[in-house]
Order: C-alpha cells, then structure tokens, then sequence
C-alpha cells in the first residue's frame, strides 16, 4: 500500500514525464521544420546556378576538345544547378555518337558540372553497297558504295558529319570497310585486333561476300574466304609472300588467293593460278 503522500508525488512525477516527452516532441519538431525551411532556402539561393559554359569541367577528352563536349551539353544558360539531371545529361551525351560513356555530377561550392566521358574512337570508315538508279537495258543494275559513317573498334558507327564538325582538325582514318554492317558487327573487334597486329599494312576490307573476305594490302588484292580461325596464319603466310622473285610482274597479279594458308596460290590476269613455289 502506498500512502496519500506517495501517490501525490508518483502523480506529480507522471505529469512531469508527460511535459517533458511534450517539450521534447515540440523541439523535434521545430528543428525538422528549421532543416526544412533551410534546405528550401539553400536551393532557392539565386547563387545555385550555371550562368556560362566554363562552369562546366570536362575530363577524359582526349580528340574532343572542351568546348566540342560544352556544346552538346542539353543545357541553357543560366539554369538553376538543381533543375538539370545529371543522368539525363549522360544519357544526351552518349547518344551524340562520339562520346561512348559519360558521367556526370554537380558541385555546389563553387557551383559547377563535372563531366567525365570515354570517347569512341574512330578507326575506319564504314561503306555501304549502293544500287545505281541508272540502268542500261539488258545489264544488270550497277552497284556502288557510299560512306554510312566511322567505324570504332566495338563495330559501332559514328555519323561522319557529327564528328567532323565536333573535331575539324582530326584526321579521318585511312582503313575503309565494305559491307553491311550488320552482317559483320559481331566480327568486327576481332577482325580489327587482328589487322592492327598484321605486319603487311592493309587498307580496304571489302566484306560484301561473307564467304569470300576480300583485303586490299600493300602486297595487291587478296581473297581470305570466310573469315575464321585461319585468319592469323593467313596474315602470316601474306607476310612470306613479300619475298616474291623479281621476275614476277606484280602488275600481272591478279589476286592472291589465302584461303588454303598451307598452299597461297597467285592468280595472274588471264593466265591460271600458280602455287607460290612454281611462280618462284
């Protein structure tokens, strides 16, 4: 049993609890409120802004210059830091052709955009057959081609213009590429690797065959045949092929034929092919 002195201060003990839970809750929730307030207030500031392109750091470029990448910035000038959504302006980069990975961040003090890009770069260019709209009666249609774009190491194409206009001053490639593309994307990164590696400079890669890869080299024309896993050995035995004797007329070559590496065989103009060591 208690007594009524013991209850009274038991009571007043209550009370005091429940003021002060009160008092506690009244202060929490005036300080979230405060934060709230001041965030808003942060964000409102007219100082969070992009006024002008050099707030805008560019890394990693390497044939793009800085402003090349600052002008295909889905940006207007002046915008608020924390309208512009720096996914979106990776995802707008990316789709640009030239630049293959972007990221992006914001910086508030001083205000400013990060953009850190992995550019695709270009070594080939990527021709299309084209039929001729003139016919002569009684012939077959004409066929000819048209550059579609640059070719990066991947396979993926890059609009010339695009990349002309971004980077004036950069060279284009020299290795050219016939064929539809979506017949030989998926080879590509190998076929390139391998060609990079050759020791005999090559400078057109005529793939509108897939059975008969046809390579225009510094040695004439050569006829791979599919390409496959013969393709080192091929580049090997072309490579032999420079010590050719002199009394061979280059000019009467038609081809090489490699597409039995063990056996080359030269095809001469109107003449028939001739195993590598009878023409020697």
């Amino acid at each position: 049993t208690f007594s009524r002195s013991e209850l009274a201060e038991r009571r007043r003990q209550l009370r005091w609890k429940r003021r002060l839970r009160a008092l506690q809750a009244f202060w929490r929730s005036l300080l979230a409120i405060a934060l709230t307030g001041g965030a808003i207030w942060l964000v409102t500031l007219p100082g969070w802004v992009i006024r002008q392109p050099n707030q805008v750091k560019v890394e990693g470029n390497e044939l793009l210059s800085v402003e090349a990448v600052r002008a295909l910035l889905p940006l207007e000038y002046p915008q608020s830091l924390w309208e512009i959504e720096p996914d979106a302006v990776a995802r707008s980069l990316q789709a640009g052709g030239p630049i293959a990975q972007a990221t992006v961040k914001r910086q508030l003090f001083p205000p400013s955009l990060t953009i850190e890009i992995q550019e695709r770069r270009p070594v080939a260019i990527a021709y299309a057959p084209v039929s001729s709209l003139q016919t002569v009666p009684g012939h077959p249609p004409q066929t000819t081609t048209a550059a579609i774009g640059l070719l990066d190491t991947t396979g993926a194409i890059i609009p010339i213009d695009n990349y002309t206009k971004l980077t004036p001053s950069v060279e284009l490639p020299k290795l050219k590429v016939i064929g539809d593309r979506n017949q030989y994307r998926s080879r590509w990164p190998q076929l390139y690797q391998a060609i990079l590696h050759s020791p005999v400079a090559i400078t057109e890669i005529d793939w509108r065959d897939p059975g008969n890869l046809i390579l225009l080299t510094e040695l004439g024309v050569v006829h791979i045949g599919p390409f496959d896993d013969r393709f080192p050995r091929q580049m090997v035995a072309l490579n032999q092929l420079r010590k050719l004797p002199d009394n061979i007329d280059r000019s009467a070559i038609a081809y090489i034929n490699l597409k039995d590496p063990a056996s080359p065989l030269i095809q001469l103009r109107q003449a028939r092919a001739l195993p590598t060591d009878e023409a020697a």
